[in-house]
């Protein structure tokens, strides 16, 4: 089964030159691989076709999430079966990361799966918290068309690491250029609409986590806040988060008892934020251009839309 890597960069630094190294590392080699590089001017781009990419610059300012990963999709030769998605700070966490997702696609019914994200080794307590709370080793089974009760948390999905079965993914259009962010669960809500039936393979595994700030919490549920109230349709089989964020919290805040009361304090900070910014972006349509420029994380998104 022929299978592509495709990743898009910008400065990726010593984190992408390992991740390079753990690519050349694994059991099964893609056919392709292909990088779109959105400006770097630290090597990234030349490092990349020392191990074998097919190197795509584009301006920084044409940058998209679901616009650039479409890009890719469009430069794959037909023979090419499967494509995985990588960010560029996202380690292949074993030798048999990429075997164990593609041979999930054996099975004629997967249109696409997505993998175990690990914290990476300087991980924060709450963010190592985060990537072992929200990615369990436990593989799950989404289908719509025989279970009419998923729920919200089943439409989560990550291009961090994810395979697509190409020919499912160009049906459903590729990935939507509209999105602040969330363009691969657009994509995994719009195959299980099609009737396929996405995966989450928690063997296959992955080192990614940010240690975010108070701040950039805020500004990233701000973007997430955005992204629910704009895509709201496309949520409705699937209802209303109904009170996750608030169990994550509590979890959160027992955990970090073993590290103290600043952590506790800390935590309650964190979760504060990320509060406050969702139902900001939930509420968006409200809030002047100019002022979600500096609430959101991807700025460039708001860039040509004067008024919202």
């Amino acid at each position: 089964m022929k299978f592509a890597v495709c990743i898009p960069i910008l400065n990726g630094g010593k984190i992408y030159l390992e991740l390079l190294k753990a690519l050349d590392a694994q059991d099964v080699k893609p056919s392709d691989f292909i990088v779109i590089d959105s400006g770097s001017n630290d090597g990234s781009d030349e490092a990349s076709k020392i191990h074998g990419a097919r190197v795509f610059k584009i301006p920084s300012s044409q940058f998209n999430h679901g616009g650039t990963r479409s890009q890719a999709l469009s430069y794959l030769s037909d023979d090419i079966e499967i494509v995985i998605y990588l960010t560029q700070d996202a380690i292949p966490a074993s030798l048999d990361t990429f075997s164990k997702i593609v041979s999930r696609f054996v099975n004629t019914e997967i249109g696409a799966c997505y993998g175990r994200q690990l914290p990476h080794k300087n991980a924060t307590p709450a963010e190592t918290f985060s990537r072992l709370y929200n990615y369990t080793n436990q593989s799950r089974r989404n289908e719509l068309r025989k279970n009419e009760n998923l729920n919200f948390s089943d439409t989560n999905f990550s291009n961090s690491f994810a395979a697509y079965r190409v020919s499912a993914l160009r049906a459903v259009g590729g990935f939507s250029n509209q999105v602040i962010l969330g363009e691969d669960v657009i994509a995994n809500i719009e195959l299980l609409q099609a009737g396929w039936v996405t995966e989450y393979v928690g063997e296959a595994t992955v080192y990614h986590s940010h240690n975010y700030t108070v701040h950039q919490e805020l500004k990233r549920y701000f973007d997430i806040g955005v992204f629910h109230s704009r895509n709201s349709i496309m949520f409705t089989p699937f209802g209303t988060p109904s009170g996750r964020g608030k169990e994550y919290a509590l979890a959160e805040f027992r955990d970090m008892s073993q590290y103290g009361v600043l952590a506790q304090i800390h935590s309650v900070m964190r979760s504060g934020a990320k509060f406050l910014g969702y139902k900001l972006g939930l509420m968006e349509h409200r809030i002047p251009v100019f002022l979600k420029r500096h609430l959101s994380m991807h700025r460039r998104f708001w860039a040509t839309r004067q008024n919202g």
